[in-house]
């Protein structure tokens, strides 16, 4: 109820502010109960990344130390071979793990590399990191 309560007071339109994306997303990730387990929760909150941002598609990738796999993918995105989203889910640990900024953004080509980027299709690409309460990385989100 409570978050159902907090989903209503975040506009459904999204007047494209920093402010109002987290507002929204954050209001996402309280409606997406992770009691839903966590294929749906994931299938779920990217479909509602790819939503919020009018993306084309969003992929959620998590991982621990040189782990790492595809959790979901929404858009066309889910048409990919299982070589390419792997090679992406690797693509995305070193983004994510590689020290600087939790959020990235611009051209595919210069966060994935050009081959990879032109074989997803993807020309532009924000990258967020995934942390715990604790700080310790868990995922990343590619949109």
């Amino acid at each position: 109820m409570r978050a159902l309560m907090r989903t209503r007071e975040v506009s459904s339109r999204l007047d494209g502010s920093v402010e109002s994306l987290l507002a929204q997303f954050s209001a996402t990730t309280i409606e997406l109960n992770p009691s839903l387990g966590p294929t749906e929760f994931s299938r779920r909150l990217t479909g509602r990344a790819v939503e919020m941002l009018n993306a084309r598609a969003a992929v959620l990738a998590v991982g621990h130390g040189n782990e790492w796999e595809i959790a979901a993918i929404s858009g066309p995105a889910h048409r990919w071979d299982p070589m390419t989203q792997q090679r992406l889910a690797n693509v995305m640990a070193e983004q994510a793990t590689a020290p600087g900024e939790e959020l990235r953004e611009g051209s595919a080509a210069r966060l994935l590399g050009r081959t990879l980027a032109e074989a997803l299709g993807w020309s532009s690409l924000v990258l967020a990191d995934l942390t715990s309460s604790e700080g310790e990385l868990m995922g990343a989100l590619a949109v």
